[in-house]
């Protein structure tokens, strides 16, 4: 559903996105058909319909927020208030009243900047939709920044006469209003009860992290896929720890060198109240609960209730946490992955370190060596100097190129030029080739004779 929506969007198809807010299309059909979702039979005005289920109601308000991005722009603030008011019935999202409205900014770029600048400047947005109203439009437009994922936690719920099994995280998406909202790319027919939207309230005030800037978004998934509603408030104690772990793994750089974090196969059951934020509160249900947990699962549960836990939970580790911050340390354990992580860091800058020592020591050999060939093409300039000057001065001259510093190539260079100065020509002859030598009484030339060869 949620794709089909962002592929109208992005085609500017206002037939279609309109016929799914207001009319009666084969998706309604096979949404209607689908187990497990509770009618709404409240009173409802156009374009919901009474009876409806709820994603069938969740697919129309979807649709309404693409016609306010894409339809026309005099029905768009209708259209925004339709979208927003079953955000604020869905009780999904952390309600509370934000201060970013007013510093944060439409991002730029987005195919729809203009029409999003003035739909979230409108003043009837309630403050607590807000920052989910601007995460679903950017992703209804495509234009959501990537989230960074967080950690994990098994949660239980009580399903009446049977219990189950699900699986919660948290994500992160920097450049957004902050709060807690679920993610729309898989929560989008999500249904919650008062209950369970204070839970998520009582956990956003009582371990929202401090330096983490952006939305974080919820999931919760089953065996078959995301979990369509939940009447429960006992997951605030799990979202409390696991904003906690958010703040801590993703507040800074610091954060991804933790070796200890979350295992996403423990459970934590148990309410938060921000009037009373640091105790873990009773809730009830643990006979169904812990019925579906497997052998030596651990699970926290608050310190009062840890006696009836242990009653009901004959195959499960159950443990007992006064506090959010001891349920935290409770379900930590080391981290296979970060420790991989730190282990290549280390061995990276070990590596890094010897080729370093290596590269210093071999510039040094090399350095060395070119001193020792310089010195000795010096000192062979040196002993040629008088007898052959010039293979003296190439041979000074190469010292000299080698290693450009030597002192004694470079005095080499000059002590075969001082040497050699008044010398136009010079050659080697000896006896036998070589008798006689005459020089002309201008001193320009010189005259040998010997015999012929």
């Amino acid at each position: 559903m949620w794709n089909f929506l962002i592929h109208c969007v992005a085609e500017a198809d206002v037939q279609t996105l309109h016929h799914l807010m207001a009319g009666r299309t084969p998706l309604h059909d096979v949404l209607d058909e689908a187990p497990g979702y509770a009618a709404l039979h409240d009173s409802a005005d156009a374009p919901f319909v009474d009876g409806e289920p709820v994603p069938a109601r969740a697919l129309r308000a979807y649709a309404a927020l693409g016609l306010a991005l894409v339809g026309e722009a005099d029905e768009a603030e209708w259209h925004l208030r339709t979208g927003a008011s079953w955000l604020m019935r869905s009780a999904a999202a952390a309600h509370r009243p934000t201060s970013d409205r007013g510093s944060w900014s439409t991002p730029t770029g987005s195919l729809h900047e203009e029409r999003l600048a003035v739909l979230l400047d409108s003043d009837h947005i309630p403050s607590e939709v807000f920052p989910q109203l601007c995460l679903v439009l950017l992703a209804l437009e495509g234009a959501l920044p990537r989230p960074v994922s967080g950690p994990r936690l098994t949660v239980l719920a009580d399903r009446g006469q049977t219990g189950a099994l699900f699986h919660l995280q948290l994500d992160l998406v920097r450049g957004l209003p902050s709060g807690l909202l679920p993610d729309p790319r898989s929560m989008s027919v999500f249904f919650g009860d008062e209950a369970f939207r204070r839970s998520l309230d009582d956990a956003w005030q009582t371990a929202r992290p401090a330096k983490l800037h952006g939305a974080v978004l919820w999931s919760l998934r089953n065996a078959d896929g995301p979990v369509d509603h939940v009447n429960d408030s006992s997951f605030g104690a799990a979202f409390a720890v696991l904003l906690m772990e958010l703040g801590r793994t993703r507040g800074n750089w610091r954060g991804r060198l933790r070796l200890r974090r979350v295992n996403p196969r423990t459970s934590v059951i148990g309410a938060v109240n921000a009037k009373n934020p640091r105790v873990i509160e009773s809730v009830t249900g643990y006979e169904s609960k812990l019925s579906v947990v497997e052998h030596g699962h651990r699970v926290v549960v608050p310190k009062r209730d840890e006696e009836e836990a242990r009653r009901h939970g004959g195959r499960a580790t159950v443990v007992g946490a006064v506090t959010v911050e001891e349920a935290a340390k409770e379900v930590r354990r080391l981290d296979p992955r970060a420790l991989s992580w730190l282990g290549a860091g280390v061995l990276a800058v070990l590596l890094a370190g010897s080729v370093v020592l290596w590269g210093a020591a071999s510039d040094a050999s090399e350095k060395n060596n070119r001193r020792a060939v310089a010195a000795e093409l010096a000192a062979q300039a040196m002993g040629l100097k008088s007898t052959e000057p010039r293979t003296a001065g190439l041979l000074a001259l190469a010292g000299y190129q080698i290693d450009p510093g030597n002192k004694e190539a470079k005095d080499a260079v000059e002590e075969v030029l001082e040497t050699n100065r008044n010398t136009v020509r010079s050659w080697v002859a000896d006896d036998v080739i070589v008798d006689v030598l005459a020089i002309d009484d201008a001193g320009n030339r010189a005259y040998t004779s010997g015999p012929m060869t």
